[in-house]
């Protein structure tokens, strides 16, 4: 069993170190209470489809309450089209999603803590037998493991487009989610009519960054 040092060891850096692990810290709009952050794990808690069980909601809630600032979710995928890792996984690809994604948010937000969100893509390290099986380069995760295919440029621009659209809006809002795909489709538009076809996958990386940098919670995400 590991004891914590006695007042007679504890020096003045570690009592020093210990007040700036409970001290508040302001983070992309946002103020945490300290400066303890519950890492994304996988649970395998998840729908077959992808969405919000009971089961996780309660998982989450708990987390929420054990006294850190911030508790990220575990990665969720953001397409149909290979993005998943496994059959449990938590989606965020699609609409019907975010009723449940609201319910782990609020969950977290009952104990004090702030809710984020880990989206991404499983590449070729996709624990599913079925396809598709895709990735950057037709190059495997492992010497044993398939070789995947290699996505397209087009398709590689949609990966980024699917992620846009999943910040841009507000992860856990339903007509932010409409809104971000409503600007994505009116940004393509007006670009390939008035500047160049060429630059409209590099417009929506843009937007995609200035999201993340300047209100990460998305336009109609709470904060």
């Amino acid at each position: 069993m590991i004891r914590p040092p006695s007042p007679q060891t504890t020096t003045k850096a570690q009592a020093g170190s210990r007040r700036t692990l409970a001290s508040p810290l302001a983070l992309g709009g946002h103020v945490l209470k300290n400066r303890l952050v519950v890492a994304p794990m996988c649970t395998n808690y998840a729908s077959p489809d992808g969405s919000a069980t009971a089961q996780l909601v309660e998982y989450y809630r708990a987390r929420g309450r054990g006294g850190a600032a911030l508790v990220t979710t575990e990665i969720a995928f953001i397409d149909d089209l290979g993005s998943r890792g496994f059959v449990a996984q938590l989606g965020a690809h699609h609409d019907r999603m975010i009723p449940g994604l609201n319910d782990v948010a609020e969950a977290i937000r009952e104990g004090g803590a702030l809710a984020g969100l880990q989206i991404g893509h499983c590449g070729s390290q996709r624990g599913l037998k079925e396809p598709p099986l895709v990735s950057a380069s037709p190059v495997p995760w492992a010497p044993t493991k398939p070789v995947p295919k290699a996505l397209t440029m087009a398709e590689i621009a949609g990966v980024v487009k699917a992620f846009a659209a999943a910040c841009l809006g507000g992860i856990f809002s339903i007509p932010g989610a409409i809104v971000g795909g409503l600007i994505i489709g009116v940004l393509e538009g007006v670009v390939a009519a008035y500047v160049s076809a060429a630059y409209r996958d590099a417009i929506v990386y843009g937007v995609l960054v200035l999201a993340l940098l300047l209100r990460p919670e998305g336009l109609l995400g709470r904060r």
